[in-house]
């Protein structure tokens, strides 16, 4: 697993959002984003055809990831309120920004939680004691 983005064009990309004042540490996060963007390059290795994605769409997504991962752990204002303003603010999606670089469309699956599996059971009568349909009142 190797890091391809770096803090400082995570905090670019988050730009205001990004807590200047207490500075928190972005490795653990990018860590995690890192592992995501390895599954989606091992995923769409696995395609056919393969689809390769380049350096810089990988560390743009990955830092879109970080992002991502920043801003459910520290959540951004959706709207501010003082005794005499109040606003109301865009809650960046940086989730879809790292799902709109990938081409492969395999990170939609990995961040939706992999595929889903629909089944079904009949519960009706078993066909030996079923009635036909002309004999029904």
């Amino acid at each position: 697993m190797a890091i391809r983005t770096t803090d400082a064009a995570v905090k670019l990309l988050l730009g205001d959002n990004y807590d200047t004042d207490g500075a928190p540490s972005l490795a653990g996060l990018t860590s995690m984003a890192s592992s995501v963007v390895d599954q989606v390059v091992a995923c769409a290795a696995a395609l056919t055809p393969a689809i390769v994605l380049t350096a810089t769409v990988l560390e743009r997504m990955e830092a879109a990831l970080t992002a991502h991962y920043y801003g459910s752990s520290d959540q951004f204002y959706k709207s501010k309120k003082t005794e005499e303003a109040a606003a109301a603010f865009v809650v960046p999606r940086y989730d879809e920004m790292a799902l709109a670089l990938d081409s492969s469309g395999c990170l939609r699956g990995i961040l939706d939680g992999g595929s889903t599996r629909v089944g079904g059971v009949w519960l009706g009568k078993r066909p030996s004691v079923q009635v036909d349909y002309v004999d029904r009142d």
